[in-house]
């Protein structure tokens, strides 16, 4: 899936399930633009690795610290596994 093909997916959904059932697009624009898409083994310490350099590329760009999202599609049985991933290569911690 393609960054474009999200963004439309997504965009679609809200059109669809939304209260308001319309996106503006403009605010649209300018929010879908943040949106990513990348396609990983979850099980690859290398998906990761490859997250934190997309993460850190966008921080550059943007000049400012960046607070992430990750959407994970995923079998419930990985559910557990992703954020320990994503804690090993800095991208989620513990708030205790």
């Amino acid at each position: 899936m393609s960054n474009e093909k999200l963004r439309r997916r997504l965009r679609d959904g809200i059109k669809k399930f939304s209260r308001h059932g319309i996106v503006k697009i403009r605010e649209w624009s300018e929010f879908a633009e943040h949106i990513r898409y990348q396609p990983g083994d979850f099980k690859k310490s290398k998906t990761y690795a490859a997250r934190v350099e997309q993460c850190m590329k966008l921080k550059k760009t943007w000049g400012t610290k960046a607070h992430h999202i990750f959407k994970v599609a995923t079998s419930p049985s990985l559910l557990d596994e992703i954020p320990k991933f994503l804690g090993k290569v800095g991208l989620a911690r513990d708030r205790k």
